[in-house]
């Protein structure tokens, strides 16, 4: 599988074990100093496919500036009025950074229409996604470094 398959295997999968409404990987850009939703699975997830939040900035920036996974986030202050275009809008968030090597590579964030937002266990789940996630970056840095 390419590793955009994994990925959009693995969104669907948090989207199935989790109260999410729309789940997405936002893949560091190291000249931009940003990150961009480069994978989203959802109803629409159109809307976040392309966005772009700056390191440190918003929940997602936040999370991949410091390496710390953010739990049940209000989803507005991540995505602004974007929040409000799902049916129903989106409320909660976690975002958690994807890291190889102590450097962040990228951030899983997933949002739902709960006020009361995600359990312990889909923290749980979403961190486990998220390693395995590294796990096939990094193997994919390795074979580049033969290639």
């Amino acid at each position: 599988d390419s590793l955009d398959d994994a990925i959009a295997r693995a969104l669907r999968f948090l989207k199935q074990t989790t109260p999410s409404g729309v789940c997405a990987m936002f893949e560091y850009q190291r000249e931009r100093d940003s990150f961009r939703c480069t994978n989203a699975v959802g109803d629409p997830a159109e809307l976040l496919t392309g966005l772009v939040i700056s390191n440190g900035d918003r929940i997602t920036g936040w999370a991949g500036a410091n390496r710390q996974t953010a739990i049940n986030s209000d989803a507005v202050l991540d995505l602004g009025p974007i929040a409000e275009l799902f049916n129903p809008p989106l409320r909660r968030a976690i975002s958690c950074p994807i890291e190889i090597d102590s450097q962040t590579h990228g951030v899983l964030t997933v949002y739902c229409d709960r006020e009361q937002g995600f359990e312990e266990k889909h923290v749980d789940t979403l961190e486990h996604v998220s390693e395995s996630i590294a796990l096939r970056l990094r193997g994919r840095q390795e074979s580049e470094v033969f290639i």
